[in-house]
């Protein structure tokens, strides 16, 4: 049980249950959280570029978007995703010039938020917060 110098929020997971959740359990759900997601953000990349025949505009893969996909910790709860090659918003957004959109971070945020309750609860358990 938490003592009285450590505070204690609720997450709703959706279901109509509460996680109660310390400031270390939310940041090891977001530190797997965001490492999660940029996992899902490469296999988004695999299955919606990779997988796929070459768009018409003749851009040759290197393996320059799939690399440039990273994650990192921007505060104690904070975390962000994100792929550095400059053209990854044209193919996450699409463009004129290019195929229509892929959006591989989005796409890999949504199948996170799917696991992130279960996660939660996996953490709170194992932090003696929950049964």
């Amino acid at each position: 049980m938490p003592g009285p110098d450590i505070s204690v929020r609720i997450m709703h997971d959706g279901t109509g249950h509460a996680i109660r959740m310390t400031d270390e359990a939310i940041a090891l759900l977001v530190a797997e959280s965001t490492a999660a997601v940029e996992g899902f953000a490469k296999i988004e990349l695999d299955e919606l570029v990779y997988s796929q025949p070459p768009a018409p505009s003749g851009y040759v893969r290197t393996g320059q978007l799939i690399n440039s996909v990273g994650h990192r910790l921007t505060g104690p709860t904070e975390g962000e995703v994100f792929a550095s090659a400059e053209y990854a918003v044209y193919v996450h957004e699409g463009s004129v010039h290019n195929d229509p959109a892929k959006p591989f971070l989005y796409n890999a945020l949504r199948r996170e938020q799917r696991r992130t309750p279960a996660r939660a609860r996996r953490i709170a358990r194992q932090l003696g917060l929950t049964q």
